[in-house]
């Protein structure tokens, strides 16, 4: 899997420009606040139908313009495909080869990409809902079941807390809810279990390769309140018992949108005895687990997109982190600084350099 060429209009801070990745390895290297960070923004779009930086779509138009365009042109299985992103100030409109898509989960998946980003300590600095969306990003990209039964879940969720909020609740009408949801929640957990059984089997010896010093038992979980053998009458009787619960809150107090990943280290949460610089490394070893699992999937390797990785970690865990890179993946990479990449081979990566949005030289 591979992109092409990336055509951007009135992106942030990009007016028009067009880019051509020419090798495996793309180093887009400039001073901070340049654009280096929206070009991959721009390709993870196409991958996720939504930006990984803000919620609001309608911050990635550039200020003072009514709408903005980005156009991939992807290799995939050998078959070359257009995705086409238009923005504006009333929502998104998303294309395959001029196709048009009506919702976004038609669109997620047509590409796969694997990001690498300091922001990306959310997952275990930050709250579960951070974990969870890294769970389900991932998935929904690999599983048109998956991001199916989600949709469908987040919107019966949102019925039932609305109804749960009303002065007079109908509990023949929640318990049918239930139903429809624990149908999801069942095919939801199936593949997050199936994930997290896929790190437990690859993270820990990933993450010793980088830190030898330490010789630490790795253990990932998913928290949640379904037990792996769970059928739908269990679910049903604990929905049940916890009624009274959601009545009181007027909302949903358990289901898989309350899941968590758990990463425990001899026993302990990694929040409370790893440096950061130890969750750096996890995280690394997590995305480099990626990489592996959609390849198993999908028969390709994704496109990976690394944004300033290598100013968080050390020479010595840099030429190990390129020496676990796929030599087949295509690669995107953007730094400040281009003595980060020399490690590569130098006939293998080539190297653009952009300034307030564009490309001065290559």
């Amino acid at each position: 899997m591979k992109i092409e060429q990336l055509s951007l209009v009135h992106y942030r801070n990009i007016t028009n420009q067009t880019i051509s990745f020419t090798k495996d390895i793309n180093v887009i290297v400039g001073k901070n606040g340049q654009g280096k960070t929206n070009i991959l923004e721009a390709i993870h779009y196409c991958s996720t139908s939504r930006s990984f930086r803000v919620k609001d779509d309608k911050l990635c138009i550039q200020t003072n313009e009514l709408l903005s365009r980005i156009i991939g042109q992807f290799q995939v299985n050998d078959y070359r495909k257009q995705l086409k992103v238009i923005l504006n100030q009333e929502g998104k409109y998303l294309f395959e080869n001029n196709k048009s898509f009506t919702t976004n989960k038609e669109f997620i998946g047509l590409v796969n990409t694997v990001l690498f980003s300091p922001n990306d300590l959310f997952l275990f600095d930050g709250s579960p809902k951070g974990r969870r969306k890294f769970i389900d990003t991932e998935l929904s990209k690999l599983f048109p079941e998956y991001v199916e039964s989600l949709f469908s879940y987040n919107r019966l969720l949102k019925e039932r807390n609305s109804h749960l909020k009303l002065n007079v609740i109908d509990k023949d009408y929640i318990s049918v809810l239930d139903n429809q949801m624990i149908q999801y929640s069942i095919t939801i957990n199936k593949f997050r279990f199936n994930f997290v059984q896929y790190l437990n089997k690859k993270c820990p010896q990933l993450f010793k390769n980088f830190i030898e010093e330490v010789d630490w038992s790795i253990q990932f979980q998913l928290e949640t309140f379904i037990d792996k053998d769970d059928d739908a009458e269990i679910l049903k009787q604990i929905y049940k018992q916890n009624l009274s619960k959601d009545i009181m809150f007027r909302s949903t107090q358990l289901g898989v949108h309350k899941d968590d990943l758990i990463v425990n280290i001899n026993g302990q949460d990694i929040i409370s005895i790893a440096s950061q610089g130890q969750k750096r490394i996890m995280i690394i070893a997590i995305k480099l687990c990626l990489i592996e699992y959609i390849k198993e999937i999908k028969k390709e390797y994704p496109i990976l997109l690394l944004d300033d990785v290598f100013s968080e970690i050390d020479e010595g865990k840099r030429k190990r982190f390129i020496e676990f890179l796929p030599k087949t993946c295509q690669t995107i990479v953007t730094t400040t600084d281009l003595s980060h990449v020399q490690l590569w081979e130098p006939n293998r990566y080539s190297v653009l350099i952009i300034e307030n949005g564009q490309l001065a030289k290559e």
